[in-house]
């Protein structure tokens, strides 16, 4: 199965990431993201900027699928999240980073309307 992301898919792209910094769609960010299919947004890691910036975004745009990637220890972060995030009516799939960067790649290859948040260590 090729898992190749169409050439002619104009989306916001991963490039790469690292400790403390993200690259999207050739930029070098140093700071938490949130990505939708055409745009993306620096935040902070405040969970309820990053919920306004999803529902804001989201009333003009529809979204399947919301992603947090994080590298904080995932059981300790997931009822904050949820608790958060789960109320704006999308469902979310709490990951660690690296997975959270695969998976948004592979969605948005086939077209897919996801958000991902990529948290950075603080």
């Amino acid at each position: 199965m090729d898992l190749g992301l169409d050439p002619e898919n104009q989306s916001v792209k991963i490039d790469g990431y690292g400790e403390g910094f993200f690259r999207i769609s050739g930029k070098k960010i140093s700071s938490s993201v949130i990505l939708f299919p055409k745009i993306y947004f620096k935040t902070d890691n405040n969970i309820s900027n990053i919920r306004d910036t999803i529902i804001q975004y989201s009333k003009k745009n529809k979204i399947d699928l919301i992603i947090y990637g994080t590298n904080e220890e995932l059981n300790l972060s997931n009822n904050k999240i949820t608790n958060n995030l789960g109320k704006i009516g999308f469902p979310i799939e709490i990951m660690s980073t690296g997975a959270a960067c695969r998976t948004w790649s592979v969605l948005i290859g086939e077209g897919r309307k996801v958000c991902v948040c990529l948290i950075s260590k603080e």
